[in-house]
């Protein structure tokens, strides 16, 4: 979703809402870019929604709910990594840039939000005007120097860092505490009220908080991405346009033919090493699947932590290769006619490889 506007720019003066929505795939793209919407429009709300996939941007407002925000998002998370690569700017774990009179409440965010450009904040990137409040960021995914607003340290409104424990305690969302920098106990705005409330929190969802409509199964095996098993129709909704069964299976990350990694020079202090993967002719080709995963030195390197990806050049990663952060694994799907291989570059904690990826000569 591109904008979320278009009536009201027809000149109509109602309010247009996302309500109850979620989206888990992965999001690359130039400017405006978000894991659920790429700009949230004045006159327009996102209320009890969440992302879960990584977000890339090269350009501006890059964010892993929303590329930027006008308007209100009010209980919502994003939970995946955001990437800047290095010229991308302002670029956040939820919002990239909240602009005009855009209000952010009851929210948090808690992937790894890397980027070399200007901006860079665990929650949102810029801030030009609106407010933020009752809102966290994990600080142990992102720990200082980065701070919850890109532009400004003291952020306006309430932005705190909570440590990964915190985040999946209640009364850190509910009663003043050290942990949550005390917020106003006049005004516990997170609702976790049993059976009725907006959100939940237990040991579904990693043990972060939750909505009341995910429905999630504390029991359940976890897929790479994390579905709600039920689905509940708004209000005054008809359920025949929703389009949604009630037990939904969870869509699998697609995965080919697993290719040798060669490190044909190793990473050596500042001189990136390179590693060649080279694919079979049957496999470089429209229609075909095929997956190599990060040698030992990088994943060693990385020890957990996030691994920036791009192409060799800087850019992001074209729409046919994908990278599965729990396996650190990628993978090409669909390869386009006129590829003739493709260069990448992935770095971890300072070091950084080349990928050579070459098709196979003919015998």
């Amino acid at each position: 979703m591109a904008r979320l506007s278009d009536f009201q720019k027809q000149g109509f003066s109602f309010r247009h809402y996302i309500q109850k929505s979620f989206a888990t795939g992965i999001v690359e793209g130039h400017s405006h870019v978000g894991g659920l919407t790429g700009e949230n429009d004045e006159w327009c709300t996102i209320t009890q929604s969440y992302a879960m996939g990584n977000v890339t941007g090269s350009g501006h407002s890059v964010g892993g709910l929303s590329g930027s925000n006008y308007g209100d998002i009010t209980d919502a998370y994003a939970s995946g990594a955001v990437d800047g690569g290095t010229e991308g700017y302002d670029v956040g774990g939820l919002v990239g840039s909240n602009d005009g009179d855009g209000n952010i409440k009851n929210t948090y965010a808690r992937g790894v939000v890397t980027g070399s450009g200007e901006n860079i904040g665990a929650l949102v990137g810029y801030v030009d005007n609106g407010s933020i409040s009752y809102s966290f960021y994990d600080s142990e995914a992102n720990p200082l120097p980065m701070t919850g607003v890109g532009n400004d340290d003291d952020a306006p409104g309430y932005v705190y860092p909570m440590s990964s424990a915190n985040m999946k305690l209640v009364e850190n969302y509910t009663t003043a505490t050290a942990a949550n920098g005390t917020v106003d106990p006049n005004h516990p705005e997170w609702d976790f009220t049993p059976d009725t409330g907006v959100w939940k929190i237990d040991s579904a969802n990693d043990g972060y908080p939750y909505f009341a409509w995910q429905t999630l199964n504390p029991d359940e095996t976890k897929t790479p991405y994390e579905r709600p098993l039920l689905y509940e129709p708004l209000p005054g909704s008809n359920p025949s346009y929703q389009g949604a069964p009630t037990t939904p299976s969870p869509v699998p990350i697609m995965e080919g033919q697993l290719l040798e990694v060669t490190i044909v020079t190793p990473q050596s202090g500042s001189e990136p090493g390179l590693i060649g993967v080279t694919v079979p002719q049957d496999l470089w080709k429209p229609g075909a699947v095929f997956s190599f995963e990060l040698p030992d030195e990088v994943k060693n390197a990385a020890s957990g932590g996030d691994v920036a990806r791009t192409l060799l050049d800087g850019t992001p990663l074209p729409s046919w290769l994908r990278y599965n952060a729990e396996t650190m694994t990628f993978t090409a799907t669909d390869v386009p006619q006129d590829a003739t291989g493709v260069k990448l570059l992935v770095t971890v904690n300072g070091k950084s490889w080349e990928i050579d990826v070459s098709v196979q000569k003919a015998q």
